[in-house]
């Protein structure tokens, strides 16, 4: 789901690339509208599941002043309303505003260092995070239809340099399971415009899983954005998306250690296994690009340049520790 600045008309309109994700009113009240996916596309899962899951992760901020989840207005099998914040912004028009990119990120580090430490014994009830998955391992034949010829060839790639093997037992299973949002990039962090009053949205992954799922998501889309700013400037010339990538990117590692100093701070300096965290971010990266290859449809500058610094931080996270 995305926000805009500009006031649209608030009948059926679309959000974020998704036909089934809409704005409307639900009783006066702005609302974001999700429904049952069009006929031959993936349920995934239940819209029930991610309103429980977005009313069980609002009521455990209980007692805070704002809270940055609200519960959905309405649900049923085939609709999901929640509040439509018209007058926020996603996270990645602060990178203009580095200052407040890293108010933001300080903000959320808190609310997420809640979330995974409050009411631990309640975990064991939730389903599985759902987190996304890029073609590490081979697309079968079945699901080759599904994707473009684009992330096919991302896919051949990354089995060429067997992401598989570099990146397997990432997910932290190993690690004790908190309450985890599962899909915390930029895109489903929103504040008002002077870097208050963060709000997450979009629970629709969220469940039990390691606490490092929602620490290496947020910083790898933070420095997936930089990187696709870089990329941008490189359409003009190589050496302004180089000078662009390093700008926005030292902007983005800003950001993710104030999001860290924030975390610790509130987890009472709780012990990260930083090399799966950096792994995982990895993962995250290339989760990234598969996006991009499917609705793009283009293997071009971006990808390939998102998979050099996630085989980077693949194969040499030591050089990444001293960042988290």
């Amino acid at each position: 789901m995305t926000t805009e600045s500009l006031r649209v008309p608030v009948s059926g309109t679309q959000l974020g690339g998704r036909r089934h994700v809409r704005r409307s009113t639900d009783n006066g009240t702005q609302v974001v509208l999700k429904q049952r996916p069009p006929a031959g596309k993936p349920l995934g899962r239940s819209l029930v599941l991610e309103a429980r899951l977005q009313t069980e992760a609002a009521a455990r901020f209980h007692g805070w002043h704002v809270p940055p989840i609200d519960p959905p207005l309405r649900c049923t099998q085939t609709v999901l309303t929640s509040t439509f914040y018209d007058d926020m912004v996603t996270a990645e028009r602060f990178f203009t505003q580095p200052h407040l990119l890293i108010a933001v990120a300080r903000q959320l580090g808190i609310a997420i260092a809640w979330l995974h430490t409050s009411q631990r014994q309640r975990v064991a009830e939730l389903p599985l995070a759902a987190i996304e998955t890029p073609p590490v391992a081979p697309i079968s034949l079945s699901a080759v239809a599904d994707h473009s010829e684009a992330t096919l060839e991302l896919a051949a790639l990354l089995h060429r340099e067997d992401f598989a093997g570099l990146l397997e037992g990432a997910d932290g299973t190993a690690q004790p399971e908190v309450f985890v949002h599962g899909d915390l990039k930029f895109d489903n962090v929103l504040s008002d415009r002077a870097g208050y009053g963060v709000k997450i949205i979009d629970w629709e992954c969220a469940g039990r899983g390691a606490a490092i799922i929602d620490l290496a998501a947020f910083s790898a889309s933070l420095i997936y954005e930089g990187i696709r700013l870089g990329a941008v400037a490189a359409q003009r010339s190589a050496q302004d998306g180089m000078m662009r990538a390093d700008v926005e990117t030292t902007k983005a590692w800003t950001a993710i250690s104030a999001f860290f100093a924030s975390y610790r701070e509130h987890t009472k300096a709780a012990k990260l296994d930083v090399h799966s965290l950096i792994r995982l971010g990895a993962w995250f990266l290339l989760a990234r690009a598969t996006s991009y290859t499917d609705a793009i449809g283009a293997f071009d500058r971006l990808p390939k340049m998102l998979v050099r610094v996630a085989h980077n931080m693949a194969t040499k996270p030591v050089l990444f520790e001293r960042r988290f």
